[in-house]
This record gives structure tokens, C-alpha cells and sequence, in this order.
């Protein structure tokens, strides 16, 4: 099921990120708080599985509940499912190509977008 595949998917992108140095830098003040008051090992689980249900909500959330409201607004569609399910999508495709710029500024994901596919032309050759 969704849970389960989640669960196992979390671990693995945790095995996946022990190999992966990290860089120093000095705990604020907040995370030695945070530290003292439940420890370093229950923090790092903490932090994954509210990311989990953030990134959860905020996809359900940015994919499917705006969309649909933002389709709501347009007078007329109530009445046409066929073309309301087609604004809808359009309203999907533009949220997600404006996410895809916008998460495209950063350092790490412009990373990611220029060694993408890297394995597959190698495998190719």
C-alpha cells in the first residue's frame, strides 16, 4: 500500500544519504536546543517524517485542491464536467511547469537537472 511504499522508500533515501559527506557548519542555537531536549538520533526522524507529511500536503494541496478551486471560479464549468476536467488539467500542467522553474533556481536541483540522464546515455553507449 501508499503507507508502506512510503515507509520504505524514506528508509532507503536515508541509507542512500549516510554516504553522503556533509557539510560542517556550526549548530544554531535552536538545533542544540532541539538536541538537549530529545537527542540527535529522534531529531534526524522527526525531521524526515515531517518532511514526508509536508511534502504529502503540499502536493496534495498545490496538484489537486487548487486546481480544482481555481477551475470553481470560472463560471460555467459546473455544469460541463468534460471541460472542467480540462481546465483543471491545464491549471495542473502550468502549476507544475511553474514549480519545475521555480525549484530550478536552486543550487541542489540544478544540480540534479544537469547530472539526469547521465546513466542512461552511459548505459546507452
Amino acid at each position: 500500500n501508499f503507507g508502506s511504499s512510503m515507509v520504505s522508500g524514506v528508509k532507503a533515501l536515508m541509507y542512500s544519504a549516510d554516504f553522503f559527506p556533509e557539510e560542517a557548519s556550526e549548530p544554531s542555537k535552536f538545533e542544540k536546543w532541539l538536541e538537549q531536549k530529545i537527542g540527535s538520533e529522534k531529531i534526524e526522524k522527526v525531521v524526515v517524517y515531517l518532511s514526508v507529511v509536508l511534502g504529502i500536503a503540499l502536493s496534495v494541496g498545490l496538484f489537486i485542491l487548487l486546481p480544482t478551486l481555481l477551475a470553481g471560479f470560472i463560471p460555467g464549468l459546473k455544469e460541463r464536467a468534460v471541460l472542467r476536467s480540462l481546465v483543471e488539467g491545464l491549471f495542473r500542467i502550468l502549476i507544475f511547469l511553474a514549480y519545475m522553474i521555480f525549484i530550478s533556481k536552486t543550487p541542489d536541483m540544478k544540480r540534479v537537472f544537469s547530472y539526469h540522464g547521465a546513466e542512461h546515455k552511459t548505459i546507452r553507449c
